[in-house]
């Protein structure tokens, strides 16, 4: 797995490792309007929608077709926010959920756990001046954790510890409030060995 995000150069490369939850901080879909066709590639399936009402109306309807949400990207396209979704087979159950703050979004996680939910994916984002998170959860037992850090470094050094305890890097997050970039972690213990790249220049990045 790679991992890149674009700030200056900066790489590591761990390799993988044993925790409870750490917090530190082909088909079509009615709604024309708000829903792109389902794509598929290599069994993995790909729609954006232009809503959050009409995101959770297409996982109800892929559930009947054995498909489960696997990631949600959320951002803005010409001032229009946009959700592209990603599915993969399976029989395992899903949810998809946001909140405005950590404390109910840490909330939720620990109670998702206590039934076999496990998180697999994160949304962090600036709305109106809040801070969202957006989860998406399979069902799963195994060790995570969840971290944010203020700097590139401090958040670096925190995944070479969480290395250490057998748990690798599954998804980044990188925003930016009034206090400043903040970079958020999710790591779990069933991810191979990653790399994390960080680079000004896209164009070096993709080579």
């Amino acid at each position: 797995m790679q991992v890149r995000c674009s700030h200056r150069k900066h790489a590591v490369s761990l390799a993988a490792s044993l925790c409870t939850l750490l917090v530190c901080a082909g088909t079509s879909v009615a709604a024309e309007d708000n829903v792109t066709r389902l794509t598929n590639s290599a069994a993995k399936y790909t729609e954006i929608v232009t809503s959050w009402e009409a995101l959770l109306e297409a996982r109800e309807s892929r559930l009947s077709t054995g498909l489960r949400l696997t990631d949600v990207e959320r951002y803005e396209d010409y001032g229009t926010v946009e959700y592209l979704a990603r599915w993969s087979e399976g029989d395992d159950k899903d949810l998809v959920w946001r909140t405005t703050g950590w404390a109910g979004f840490e909330a939720k996680t620990r109670e998702l756990a206590e039934h076999d939910m496990r998180l697999v994916d994160v949304e962090v984002y600036l709305e109106q001046g809040e801070t969202h998170y957006l989860g998406v959860w399979r069902t799963g037992r195994g060790n995570f954790a969840l971290w944010t850090c203020p700097t590139w470094d401090a958040f670096t050094e925190r995944w070479q510890q969480m290395a250490m305890n057998g748990l690798q890097l599954a998804d980044i997050e990188v925003y930016s409030d009034a206090a400043g970039p903040h970079y958020f972690g999710l790591f779990r213990s069933d991810v191979s060995e990653a790399a994390l790249w960080q680079d000004e220049d896209w164009d070096e990045i993709s080579q």
